[in-house]
């Protein structure tokens, strides 16, 4: 068939317009299997976590590999994480033979080394015809919700240039839901090859997370792959950052009241420190002092027969 894949992207700051740019050359992951439907990857920017994967559900080992031969390409995309045609990406089969009804399906878990920054990485779903893709992500341990995980969400389109293949987005249960689902609901509904390879979907997050995990769900009978790939990108869109500004308003207030509390600790810290320990030593030196004029004074009072004048 029929191929899916998953783009993972970072993405730097800039302050010219994302649309002014040419496309970049790309910094893509590497993958390396490292057994049975697990691996790692890593990227030539050491900035960019480490990360490892595991596949697991309905899914053929031997069809689930690592591949660099898809041609994948939108412009507005591509301006922002670099040419995407032929770079290396992780390809994931499932074995729609297992369920005649085409309900089969497989997991995706990414888990990064540490947490990944907000607008550092971003993804994207594609060859989503007669597939869906439930995205879910969460930050030591805790799941993000899904009304966040909506924030993520960018937009659909055809991976082909064109605009006659797209999926939907499903806010309910956070899932891109395949074309040729009628009303765009993520259901059990089946269809039937063949089916086109572009419709796509793409998320930037703006909450720290650790994790992603794709559950697809194959609702074609046979068999059907997918691609992750994930890359640096070079640049943010202003309405991006403008729009997460106008989101995030009170959380710079909330993040700068820490400071303030630590510089009035500082503050009585020192005053208290003053109180107790420089203003007793100030006194004892001021009354050593006058002590020893006194002795001066009475010293020069003295003539020379040891009286007093």
């Amino acid at each position: 068939k029929n191929f899916s894949f998953f783009l993972l992207f970072s993405i730097g700051l800039g302050d010219s317009d994302c649309q002014e740019l040419e496309i970049p050359q790309g910094d893509y992951a590497q993958w390396k299997i490292l057994g049975e439907g697990q691996g790692k990857g890593e990227f030539r920017d050491r900035k960019l976590p480490k990360f490892f994967f595991k596949i697991t559900g309905n899914y053929l080992p031997q069809g689930s590999l690592v591949e660099s031969k898809d041609d994948f390409h939108f412009a507005p995309m591509e301006k922002m994480l670099g040419e995407a045609g032929f770079e290396q990406n992780l390809r994931v089969q499932t074995d729609g033979y297992r369920d005649p009804d085409g309900n089969s399906g497989s997991n995706l878990d990414i888990q990064f080394i540490r947490p990944v920054r907000i607008f550092s990485l971003g993804f994207a779903v594609t060859d989503l015809d007669v597939d869906d893709v439930i995205i879910r992500a969460s930050l030591k341990g805790k799941q993000i919700s899904k009304e966040v995980i909506n924030g993520w969400f960018r937009g659909v389109f055809d991976s082909s240039e064109g605009d006659a293949h797209v999926p939907s987005w499903d806010k309910v249960n956070n899932a891109v839901v395949a074309e040729r689902d009628g009303d765009g609901l993520l259901s059990e509904e089946k269809f039937q090859p063949p089916g086109s390879e572009s419709p796509s979907a793409w998320f930037i997050p703006d909450v720290q997370f650790d994790k992603l995990s794709f559950e697809y769900r194959n609702r074609l009978p046979g068999p059907s792959s997918y691609h992750v790939y994930l890359a640096k990108v070079v640049k943010i869109p202003k309405e991006v950052l403008v729009k997460n500004l106008a989101v995030s308003k009170p959380a710079p207030k909330q993040e700068s009241a820490f400071p303030i509390i630590y510089v009035i600790m500082a503050l009585v810290g020192l005053l208290l420190f003053t109180v107790l320990f420089i203003l007793p030593i100030m006194r004892s030196q001021s009354k050593r002092t006058r002590d020893k004029s006194l002795i001066r004074e009475k010293k020069r009072g003295k003539n020379k027969y040891g009286g007093w004048s």
